[in-house]
């Protein structure tokens, strides 16, 4: 491109003219998207977004059942005399843990009824870890369970009556409560 060469025109001004443009023809190939196309797209993300968030919550409510305890952890009683006499030695155990599962970044059941001396016992079923931790409200602070990696669980005993608010450290909206009666 070259300079503009100035030009005096009659009445003795300065003007400078460029030179021609050059008139080759641009064609866009590719534009912006439509607000039609944007409007269809924004209906299909709203459309899987919505069918996914009722599987989930289906999915939540079938988790959600009690798991009944297999026959193996039954205790056995036998006829013989010697069993029963190792049997009376020993003590007897009392019934397996309640459980509270962890999923979907909440507590199954959200509270917990118990009898005082039941063990609780919190399952991680999530794919995060997650935390018990008495409530800062909470009278006494007893449940500091450390972070509870995806499968595995914890397990605390309830030696006397009282009301036991939780939650989880590092998702608070997570809550929880064990009635020991």
């Amino acid at each position: 491109m070259t300079a503009p060469s100035p030009r005096k025109p009659e009445d003795g001004a300065v003007t400078h003219s460029l030179p021609e443009a050059d008139t080759t023809k641009v064609q866009i190939v590719g534009g912006p998207i439509s607000l039609r196309a944007l409007a269809v797209l924004g209906l299909i993300v709203f459309a899987v977004g919505f069918w996914h968030g009722r599987q989930m919550s289906n999915l939540e409510t079938r988790v959600a059942e009690p798991i009944p305890a297999s026959p193996a952890a039954q205790p056995t009683i036998s006829s013989t005399p010697q069993s029963a006499t190792a049997a009376a030695a020993q003590p007897v155990q009392s019934s397996a843990p309640a459980t509270v599962t962890i999923r979907m970044v909440k507590f199954a059941p959200k509270t917990l009824e118990i009898k005082a001396g039941d063990v609780v016992e919190w399952a991680n079923k999530d794919l995060t870890p997650h935390t018990v931790t008495s409530s800062p409200n909470s009278a006494s602070h007893e449940l500091n369970s450390g972070p509870i990696n995806a499968g595995a669980s914890w397990q605390h005993p309830f030696e006397k009556p009282g009301t036991f608010p939780y939650y989880c450290t590092f998702h608070p909206e997570m809550k929880g409560v064990v009635v020991v009666k």
